[in-house]
């Protein structure tokens, strides 16, 4: 006689203006549509039972598990399978496009209030890649992973500000090169100098750009300042429609708290008026503004007034029904591309490509796993500026060994492997760190159904 039990890995999301609920398991990537008769059983039964006693039907039984919601395993077999699992896609991540980035600068035309790289942006680390620099880092790159089928498409142009207008020159040097050798290129930029790149911007030099825009106008200037006290706004969203025309994606950041949070549908009106949101490669990202100190430390029991904690941020966007959703870390799509696509959910035991094989270039010569401690020595984890690159193996181990599996918080829970664990870089400085991911699931997973529904 078989003795089952409900699964540890139970996700279970209350579908709104229905009488049905989504189940999602946490590590055979399932997804199913259910009645409240089925939840009530997996909610209420919290023991070992026989098939005899369970009051559901062969059929459904059968069913359940064989999606994983009903098992034969213990609990301490279902946290050996995850552990496994999670090693086994983490050996998986190291392989496949490895990730390159040049900083192309530390300095910066803004003066941003909430900017982790502030200290960066003057004095002697006023200084941008050379063309010799480019070179060593190419260099690098191909001695870092000599298979083009290995490596990522996209090479990330990141800063301080990597399009600054004086830099124009090494930037072409860098995107024509790249292009040459295979890359693509994106870039993180304020936006401001954008114009001054127009004939770069193309599906096939510099084919997506990331802008910060921190609500209308008036908000936006007071936040996004530049060093020599012009406003920013208007000529960034000038820019903008210069870039989408040039065929180049534009994904407008905002990062959202109390103050601005309405500005949203400001932004949107606007932006259909402009005649922006009528290309396919124009998004909004509301992401949520966090309180990290210089060291970027974060202390989510003591959230400032004028921010939001994460439940908080994930109900305003759903009260506020934004067309272009929130910061959800790819919640919303993994889901609804499972459910569309008839396919299980993809998972992961990583958050970032700084866990396996990630790559920043800064103009100094020294090589970072991620672009969040760019010109952090205790960070560094090699240095291309010599005959060969010389790796720092130690730092290397330590960010590369990391997934949901290092943390005591992360390794047995339920989201493991859809949370992903968080960002490494803010989880080393903040061990009891969290994304509270039940309010980011709801949430996407309620998205993902209207939207393949049609609701």
């Amino acid at each position: 006689m078989r003795i089952l039990r409900n699964s540890s890995y139970i996700i279970d999301v209350k579908l709104e203006d229905t009488d049905k609920y989504m189940l999602i398991h946490g590590y055979t990537g399932a997804i199913d549509i259910v009645s409240q008769n089925i939840i009530s059983f997996l909610k209420n039964t919290h023991y070992g039972f026989t098939e005899e006693e369970c009051p559901l039907s062969t059929k459904t039984i059968t069913a359940l598990e064989k999606r994983g919601y009903i098992t034969n395993k213990t609990q301490e077999e279902e946290y050996a399978h995850v552990e496994r699992l999670a090693e086994a896609l983490h050996r998986k991540e190291k392989i496949l496009n490895t990730a390159f980035t040049f900083a192309i600068t530390y300095n910066c035309n803004f003066r941003c209030p909430y900017c982790y790289e502030a200290e960066l942006h003057s004095g002697s680390t006023s200084i941008a890649f050379t063309k010799e620099m480019a070179d060593k880092a190419y260099h690098a790159i191909m001695e870092i992973e000599p298979r083009e089928q290995l490596r990522a498409k996209n090479i990330t142009l990141y800063g301080g500000e990597p399009l600054l207008k004086e830099n124009k020159k090494v930037v072409e040097y860098i995107v024509f090169k790249g292009k040459k050798l295979g890359f693509k290129f994106n870039a993180i930029t304020n936006g401001y100098d954008l114009d001054t790149y127009e004939e770069l911007l193309s599906p096939e030099l510099i084919n997506h750009v990331q802008i910060t825009i921190d609500g209308m106008k008036e908000l936006h200037n007071s936040k996004r300042i530049h060093c020599k006290g012009h406003e920013t706004f208007n000529k960034i969203v000038s820019n903008i429609g210069i870039a989408l025309k040039r065929g180049t994606g534009v994904t407008i950041r905002v990062n959202t708290d109390r103050n601005n949070f309405d500005d949203l549908i400001g932004l949107d009106t606007l932006f259909n008026k402009l005649g922006y949101s009528k290309y396919k490669n124009f998004k909004i990202n509301s992401a949520l503004l966090r309180d990290y100190d210089k060291e970027g430390k974060y202390n989510s029991s003591t959230i400032p007034s004028e921010l939001f904690s994460q439940k908080e941020f994930m109900e305003k966007h759903k009260q506020l029904n934004f067309n272009y959703g929130c910061q959800d870390y790819g919640t919303f799509y993994k889901i609804h591309s499972a459910i569309f696509n008839h396919n299980p959910l993809v998972f992961s035991p990583i958050f970032c490509k700084a866990q396996s094989n990630s790559y920043v270039f800064d103009p100094f010569g020294k090589i970072y796993p991620c672009w969040e401690v760019v010109g952090k020595t205790d960070s560094q984890i090699g240095d291309y500026n010599r005959d060969k690159i010389y790796w720092n193996s130690e730092i290397i181990e330590h960010w590369r060994k990391y997934n949901t599996n290092s943390s005591l918080m992360c390794k047995n829970c339920k989201y493991a492997l859809l949370c992903r664990g968080g960002c490494p870089a803010h989880s080393f400085i903040n061990s009891t760190q969290c994304n509270q991911f039940s309010a980011i699931i709801n949430y996407s997973a309620n998205r993902a159904f209207r939207k393949v529904n049609n609701i």
